[in-house]
């Protein structure tokens, strides 16, 4: 079993109750792509990026939910790293408010690229951030793709300014049934939304520590970048918070269920 995130990806969402205030309607609105990078310029004057995964927001002030081994760095060494939070055509800077003690190093791989411990202490993997005003550099407010031919296509600019009102998700219960899984994965170099349905396999408990999860049977792949996206059922209420897939069943991965990310501090 491998961690599911840490590659590139664009922002999306799921729907909520549209009334209440804060709430979106447009799943895609509430969802949105996280990346680790230096908190200063390396030793060739330049920033270097590290883990991505997805994010989501359980409340309008830009607080959110993502795993807790896409944030190790930042948790661990926040004066080395730093988040940043890509929403739209914006990004911003975020800090973590509390992560999951993880009983292993998700930043350390084996010679095939894969975490090393990761898939035998299946745990509590669960951290809440929350988005502030980018800090940004005046020479680092932009971010683009340069294409193989040289062409400059525009990402998103640093929102240096009061933060909106963000559209949020609602927890709901146990899964059951139909889910879908939205999120940023690594499909190109050009991040874009990713998205797969597929049916709820088992419920059961992490040896472990007991945390309780459910496995995903989908139709299409999971990719990385998409650890932290949010499980949806059928009303599009998050259900479960995707974390792991396999590494010999390519459409098959473990998502924490709901309870976890009703008190993520704890």
């Amino acid at each position: 079993m491998k961690f599911a995130g840490l590659v590139l990806a664009l922002a999306l969402g799921l729907i909520a109750a549209p009334n209440v205030t804060g709430q979106s309607e447009d799943p895609t609105d509430a969802v949105f792509k996280v990346q680790v990078w230096d908190a200063k310029p390396a030793s060739d004057g330049q920033y270097h990026g590290h883990e991505y995964g997805t994010a989501f927001f359980i409340d309008t002030d830009g607080t959110a939910i993502t795993n807790s081994h896409v944030v190790y760095r930042v948790a661990h060494e926040p004066d080395k790293y730093k988040i940043m939070a890509v929403v739209g055509k914006e990004f911003y800077d975020a800090t973590v408010m509390c992560a999951s003690k993880l009983p292993y190093d998700p930043t350390k791989r084996d010679s095939a690229g894969r975490e090393v411990g990761g898939g035998a202490t299946v745990s509590k993997d669960v951290a809440k951030i929350k988005l502030g005003p980018s800090t940004a550099s005046e020479d680092h407010r932009s971010i683009y793709y340069k294409t193989k031919d040289g062409q400059i296509i525009p990402l998103a600019k640093a929102h240096m300014d009061t933060l909106p009102e963000f559209p949020f998700l609602t927890i709901g219960g146990a899964p059951s049934g139909t889910v879908r899984v939205i999120g940023f994965g690594g499909i190109s170099a050009i991040p874009y939304k990713w998205t797969a349905t597929g049916q709820v396999d088992r419920t059961y408990t992490g040896k472990y520590d007991g945390t309780p999860i459910f496995d995903v049977e989908f139709q299409n792949p999971a990719v990385p970048g998409n650890s932290g996206s949010p499980v949806l059922n059928d009303q599009n209420q998050v259900v479960g918070l995707w974390t792991w897939h396999y590494y010999d069943k390519p459409t098959k991965g473990t998502a924490q269920q709901s309870s976890v990310l009703r008190d993520p501090c704890n």
